[in-house]
Order: structure tokens, then sequence, then C-alpha cells
């Protein structure tokens, strides 16, 4: 498994990122286990952003991540992941609102304009979509291979860890990595 670091002073980056889904898939626990089994020392993204119970969630995921071992994003709240001591994440809309002067930090990028916003904020990785079509979204358009590899180089040459997002599979993860050996990828539906 790769793990991203640019440099020496650069956190460690999970090459298998789940991101939550709790709305649709309420039960959280059977694939936070089976992500540890299947990639070990891979990370989880709390997003469910409109969830009523998001901080007592937040808490619960938080102490199963720790004892799976799993590194923990918490989007769009910067003051809880503080809080409970885990990375953060930005929606790209929130990428200048908060201050990041910390490269552990992830956040949305879906263009190459995003990418460079993101190194000069000081993140660490981006989650380039959408790549391919998705359930969650069918009628936005995507970026397609060509452009992920482009994108994803890119991202690399500032400095970022880049992730696929949107429709990925186990098999397009492969196919790409062939073109962006340190790609990581992130989705919803692939661990459930």
């Amino acid at each position: 498994m790769n793990h991203h670091r640019p440099d020496k002073q650069s956190p460690y980056w999970p090459t298998a990122l789940m991101i939550s889904d709790i709305e649709n898939n309420p039960d959280w626990h059977t694939p936070l286990k089976r992500l540890a089994h299947t990639y070990p020392q891979a990370g989880f993204l709390l997003r469910d952003y409109n969830h009523p119970q998001r901080a007592r969630l937040a808490m619960a995921i938080s102490k199963e991540c720790k004892r799976l071992q799993l590194t923990l994003f918490i989007g769009g709240a910067p003051h809880l992941a503080q809080r409970l001591g885990r990375r953060r994440h930005s929606p790209e809309a929130l990428m200048g609102i908060y201050n990041t002067s910390h490269n552990a930090y992830s956040v949305a990028a879906h263009s190459v304009a995003a990418l460079h916003k993101a190194a000069q904020a000081g993140y660490g990785a981006v989650l380039i979509s959408p790549i391919f079509t998705t359930p969650h979204h069918p009628q936005t358009p995507n970026l397609g291979a060509a452009r992920l590899i482009a994108m994803a180089r890119t991202a690399q040459t500032l400095g970022l860890m880049p992730y696929a997002l949107g429709g990925m599979d186990k098999k397009q993860w492969h196919h790409l990595r062939r073109y962006v050996p340190t790609l990581g990828f992130a989705a919803q539906r692939f661990f459930q």
C-alpha cells in the first residue's frame, strides 16, 4: 500500500478513504469494519452535514476509528474536528473560510483552479470529483479518467495527495494508478 508523503514533514495519508452516507446506510459499523479489514490504516470521512445528531455520531465514529486504527476526517466542522483531535475536511465552497495552516487537512476540488487554491491555503490532500457518474449525482458532468489523471498530476506537483472520488470501483482505481501511482481513492458505496 502506498502512503503518500511529499516530504518528511508531511502527514500520513491513507490510500483508501470511505465517505459516510448515514442517510442512505445507517449501519456504518459494518462497512467501517470491512474497510479496516480490507484496507488496514485506511481513512473515514464523516460528511453527513445535516445529520441531527452529528456531534454524537462523530464521537461514536471517532471511538470506533481509534479502535480500528483508521484515520478520521470530520467534514465541514473544524471546531468538532479539533475537539475530537481528528483531521478536518472542507467542501470546496468553504475552502477560503477557515484558516488552514496545517497540511493534514483535506478539501474537495472540482477544477484545476481549486487545486491551486487548496495548495495556497495549506491543505495536504484533495478529493478530485466527480470522476465518473454516480447514483447520488447522475446529472452532474463528470471529469473522466483523462482529466482526473491530469488533475492528479497537477495536485502532486503542488504537493497535494490526490484522491479520486465519484463512481470509482477497484478495477478503475487500479487502472488509474498505472498513470498516477500514488493516487488514493475515496468512495461511499464501494465499501458497503
